[in-house]
């Protein structure tokens, strides 16, 4: 059954039904299983025999051994890689079916148009719905087209995807070093020795020449940067013979054609002459149908310009279809000149809802992009943001795989450039999985990193001496402050109460003795008096003479009388002294005291207190006087320089930081992605994604969305920068919900959907 013949109905109906991309990714998550497998069970392998042929194994047999045991490491490694290849070739499988649907018209539409279609002849009894009648064939027309340019990309994707795998490597047939059993076992049975014979002829791989000038080419015979296929002579195609750029299909010539031997830019179709045609074998510009030469015409074997119909010649409006602006438009919706589909600003496109030049495909912002939801230019694959890319879902320029972030990757979901293997950070890589440059292997690139910090010498500080001057505490009053006066309450009844007995018990002390001691003999040195004068003293007579006194009870009668008397001046001369003396030793012999006691103990009976009523008092209110503090002046000081002496400290390790083997670098998604911090399900690079299959910054995808690239996307299947919604391209625009319906929004800050252009609302009419 040949896809190219068929009618929109079938072909649509073809591609929307089934299980979709979903068996093909778990075929994919069950390659990368068995990549891991076999890459584990190769590095076990590995390890073992060289640990037995370093370690206690020495001498003929280990060496032996080693020799019979390489191969197979080297076969359980290759399988790896292959295993790893299919997976991402069944991908690119699933990613190719995701285009193709997101390029095949919905079945939906297919049959509004043929409903529409027979009631518009139905009800055509004058005539008046000719013009309506033809607009509707012309649309079921490039539906057809479009649903064939679409099987042609789909058949293109997946044929290159499959004759991008490598066979995997038969099984070794015999042990190296043991001839003599091999050939004993092939005597002992001669059949299966030939039939092992054949089989190992059989199964030897076939070698074959490769070669392309240029980088990131994936096929054989290209000349250029990032083409996909065989002969393809420039950059960016996807497919085989294309002399150009940005073609998606086979032997075209010129740039951003999808399709088959179209001669030109931006055909959309097969066997096209010309610039943005859409249909076939149409000759000129802008055509929309089969086999029309000219320009802007609409329909079927039409020669003129702006014709709409079929076999019709001569010139017709400026512009055929409806609803367009501009010069020699032919589809319907569209702004700008020569444009052959629906809903595009721009020049010359043949697609659907583009903005810009020359683009074939749906939704594309930029030019001569023969993808779907591309924002830059010449890319054949799908919601790519860049240049070049035959791949899909890239962020970059030139790369023939899908979902990287970077350039010229051949491989898968990449991060950096020239990675020919899948889920690599870095460039150069031909293993999967690596962290660096240039690793043929698969999981290598570990990184650890040491924080320390080095030598730190601070000079010496010096403080100079701080002048304060003088300064004045200015007068501070404190005003007078009144207590208030207070009552206590009248009759305070203080309850009775009784202090409890107590007995003092008898007191005694011990007795105490001393021992006798001996004081030492004391001498006291002359000491020397200076000379002083006593004055006269006159001493009065009494009057009236003494008293009686009694002395030892003998009793002294009459009257005593002392006459005056005068004890005249003495002098006492220089000279005076005591002369030395000294006390001799003397002895105090022990002494005892008598124990004694206190009086027999006593009782003090309890007490009781009867209960009392305190009196109302009155506490008068009490004013305090206000009180001046003086100003205080405090005189000027300076403050005594200080010096801080140098300190150094030793070099420190503070901690060790182990970056875990790749892929990535702290990427937390289920699925394994390159790059840096992204999350979601995986098979993502880049910075900070999050969702399934995306490359770019800060992107995601909600859920049950897979793939976008650009920059702080929300959405699946998008392109470019800062917008909303499924299926847009360009910068800043704002789609429709939900996320599960493709918008088809290019442009710049467009809101709505089915858009082209700058700055629009709504939907294209």
């Amino acid at each position: 059954m040949n896809f190219s013949v068929l009618p929109p109905e079938i072909n649509s109906l073809r591609i929307f039904a089934g299980a979709g991309p979903g068996p093909m990714l778990a075929a994919a998550a069950g390659w990368d299983g068995l990549a891991a497998e076999l890459a584990s069970a190769a590095r076990f392998f590995g390890s073992a025999t060289a640990e037995l042929a370093n370690g206690s194994w020495q001498g003929p047999a280990s060496v032996a051994m080693t020799a019979a045991a390489s191969p197979y490491t080297a076969w359980l490694a290759g399988g790896a890689t292959s295993a790893a290849q299919a997976a991402g070739q069944a991908r690119a499988v699933a990613g190719a079916f995701e285009a193709v649907q997101a390029a095949t018209v919905h079945p939906a539409i297919v049959a509004a148009n043929r409903n529409g279609f027979v009631q518009l002849v139905m009800s055509n009894l004058f005539g008046q719905n000719a013009p309506a009648i033809a607009a509707a064939e012309a649309a079921y027309e490039q539906m057809w087209a479009q649903d064939v340019a679409a099987m042609v990309g789909y058949h293109g994707a997946v044929s290159a995807a499959a004759s991008a795998l490598t066979p995997f490597t038969q099984p070794l047939q015999s042990l190296m070093g043991l001839p003599g059993q091999n050939a004993g076992a092939a005597a002992a049975s001669p059949a299966m020795g030939s039939a092992a014979a054949a089989g190992a002829a059989a199964a030897a791989p076939a070698r074959t020449l490769v070669l392309n000038l240029g980088l990131a080419n994936l096929g054989g015979s290209n000349v250029g940067n990032g083409n996909v296929g065989l002969a393809n002579l420039g950059s960016g195609n996807f497919g085989s013979n294309n002399v150009g750029l940005g073609n998606f299909g086979s032997n075209n010539v010129g740039s951003g054609n999808l399709g088959n031997l179209n001669i030109g830019p931006a055909n959309l179709g097969n066997f096209n002459l010309g610039f943005g045609n859409a249909g076939s074998n149409n000759t000129g510009l802008a055509n929309t149908g089969i086999g029309n030469i000219g320009f802007g015409n609409t329909g079927n074997n039409n020669i003129g310009i702006g014709l709409t119909g079929n076999n019709q010649i001569g010139i017709g409006g400026l512009n055929s279809g409806s609803n367009n602006l501009g010069l020699f438009n032919s589809g319907n919706g569209n702004i700008g000149f020569f444009n052959s589909g629906t809903g595009n600003f721009g020049i010359g496109n043949s697609g659907s809802y583009n903005t810009g030049l020359w683009n074939t495909g749906e939704a594309n912002t930029g030019f001569f992009n023969a993808g779907a939801f591309n924002t830059g230019g010449f890319n054949a694959g799908d919601a790519n943001t860049g240049s070049f890319n035959t791949g899909s879902y890239n962020t970059g320029d030139a790369n023939p795989g899908n979902s990287n972030t970077g350039s010229l990757n051949t491989g898968d979901t990449n991060t950096g450039f020239l990675n020919s293997g899948n889920i690599n950070t870095g460039g150069f890589n031909v293993g999967d999985m690596n962290n660096g440059f240039f690793s043929t292997a698969n999981g290598q690139g570990g990184l650890a990193f040491e924080i320390a910090t080095p030598d730190i010498t601070l000079p010496p500080i010096e403080i100079p001496g701080v002048s304060v001057p003088t300064f004045n505490l200015p007068e501070l009053t404190i005003p007078s402050i009144s207590i208030p006066g207070g009552t206590t309450p009248a009759d305070i009844t203080v309850g009775g109460f009784s202090l409890p007995a107590i007995t003092v018990p008898i007191l005694s002390t011990p007795s105490l003795q001393f021992d006798g001691f001996q004081t030492p003999g004391i001498v006291f040195n002359g000491t020397g008096l200076p000379s002083f004068r006593i004055p006269e003293i006159t001493v009065s007579a009494p009057s009236g003479g003494t008293p009686i006194i009694n002395i030892d009870s003998t009793l002294i009668g009459g009257t005593i009388e002392i006459l005056p008397a005068t004890i005249g001046p003495i002098t006492f001369e220089d000279g005076g002294f005591i002369n030395p003396f000294s006390t001799g030793t003397f002895t105090i012999t022990s002494f005892t005291f008598p124990t004694f006691s206190t009086t027999s103990e006593f009782f003090i009976p309890s007490i009781g207190v009867g209960g009392f009523t305190l009196p109302q008092i009155t506490i008068p209110a009490t004013a305090t006087p206000p009180l001046t503090v003086p100003p205080i002046g405090i005189g000027g000081f300076t403050t005594p320089g200080v010096t801080i002496p140098g300190i150094s400290l030793a070099s420190t390790t503070i901690t060790t930081a182990v970056v875990p083997q790749p892929p990535g670098f702290f990427n937390t998604s289920t699925a394994p992605s390159s790059g840096f911090f992204n999350t979601g399900a995986g098979s993502s690079s880049g910075f900070g994604n999050n969702g399934s299959g995306i490359s770019g910054l800060f992107n995601t995808s909600p859920a049950g969305g897979t793939f976008a690239s650009g920059f702080q996307n929300f959405g699946s299947i998008s392109s470019g920068l800062s917008n909303l919604g499924s299926g847009v391209s360009g910068l800043g625009n704002v789609g429709t919900l939900p996320f599960a319906s493709s918008s088809l929004v290019s442009g710049l800050a467009n809101i709505g959907d089915r858009l082209a252009g700058f700055f629009f609302q709504g939907t294209t009419p």
